[in-house]
């Protein structure tokens, strides 16, 4: 019901799953694992990183990172759109990039 109302709305719902660490893990590979669970992608940081909190400040570390992030979203969000299924209901994945991607419009107009 909400979707179709936002749809209705041209209002675009950004998600992600199973959770935002999720856009972490992107930075540093193409993610083709499955997550059940937020604990096994910050058990799978914590492999990649050497450690994670949720207090961390994860941009520090990522920021060099991001468009390899950013492509291996888009990549699965094109896999999904090329397979006719639900976004929302596909694990793992994001649509964090959008919101960079509008700042970055919005300071290169600047």
């Amino acid at each position: 019901e909400i979707e179709e109302k936002c749809h209705k709305n041209n209002i675009e719902i950004i998600t992600t799953a199973p959770t935002f660490e999720i856009w972490y893990l992107m930075h540093y590979r193409d993610n083709k694992l499955k997550f059940l669970t937020s604990k096994e992608v910050k058990k799978e940081l914590t492999k990649i990183n050497g450690t994670y909190t949720e207090s961390m400040d994860m941009y520090k570390i990522i920021k060099d990172l991001t468009k390899n992030a950013i492509n291996t979203a888009k990549s699965i969000e094109n896999q999904v759109i090329k397979n006719n299924e639900d976004l929302i209901k596909v694990n793992p994945h994001t649509s964090i990039y959008k919101i960079l991607e509008i700042i970055n419009k919005i300071k290169n107009n600047s």
